[in-house]
């Protein structure tokens, strides 16, 4: 000894492998899949859950919006108003032209989506109070959308927000109107319009009042190739607003998005 300890190491082996085995690889992978699966599950059902949130507390400005105007006025909306761009310097002043607020198809030529809510808000929009409400409306929300186009008219469950060139004139004129969350208009409801229609007259629908409107013949009937909407009948005499929901489908109503749900028959 010469006063160092010494110390003997051994390697020690049990024969058996550090590694994973097949079978253990295969349950590892099979356990991490399960758990990806009901995380994307969860995360599917929050997105759905937030983006009918987003889309629902949209509605309920617009609902609050039309309770201002009413409450200014002492009544509704009107189904029909006076075209915006009718102007003393434009061709249509000496046979001024009507727009219709409805949630149905122009079927006097090609299939055209009405704007309803753009068109809604152009009316509302005049009275400072109703106007006032749209500032609470989320930015990301409001787009400018052309309804008369081509894309538009084709598309019913993916539409683009399309923009109209300044200046341009068309039946539909593009303004802004508000999304829902998946990114489609939303729509509104008036009680001249409510209810299913095929190919009616619009001076028929509005009671007989004879005007020059830009849409003539509207459909609002149950077909979803039509574009058309679910035939809802208006609570109270009162517009509605809603969403087509996640399928952007406004026929199939269990999932569509009200505040305030319209009467089915």
């Amino acid at each position: 000894m010469n006063g160092r300890l010494r110390i003997n190491t051994q390697r020690v082996s049990n024969g058996s492998s550090a590694g994973f085995t097949l079978v253990e690889l295969l349950v590892v992978i099979a356990i991490i899949g399960v758990l990806a699966a009901i995380g994307m599950a969860v995360g599917g059902k929050v997105i759905g859950s937030s983006r009918s949130s987003l889309t629902s507390r949209a509605i309920s400005i617009l609902d609050l919006s039309l309770s201002e105007f009413s409450s200014e006025t002492g009544k509704s909306p009107e189904p029909a108003f006076r075209d915006p761009r009718d102007s003393a310097t434009n061709a249509f002043n000496t046979s001024p032209r009507y727009m219709v607020a409805a949630d149905a198809i122009n079927i006097d030529g090609e299939p055209v989506i009405l704007n309803s809510v753009g068109l809604y808000m152009v009316q509302v929009s005049k009275e400072p109070a109703a106007q006032a409400i749209f500032q609470n409306l989320d930015s990301k929300l409001i787009k400018s959308f052309d309804a008369d186009s081509l894309d538009a008219r084709v598309a019913s469950s993916n539409m683009d927000p399309l923009t109209v060139e300044p200046g341009q004139w068309t039946d539909q004129p593009g303004m802004p109107t508000v999304m829902d969350a998946w990114g489609r208009p939303m729509r509104y409801v008036h009680p001249a319009f409510d209810g299913l229609f095929a190919e009616e007259d619009t001076q028929v629908l509005l009671g007989g009042a004879v005007r020059n409107y830009s849409y003539t013949r509207l459909r609002r009937e149950n077909l979803p190739t039509q574009l058309d909407s679910d035939g809802g009948y208006c609570v109270g005499n009162r517009p509605y607003f809603y969403s087509a929901g996640p399928d952007g489908d406004p026929t199939t109503v269990e999932d569509n998005v009200y505040t305030t749900e319209p009467r089915f028959e």
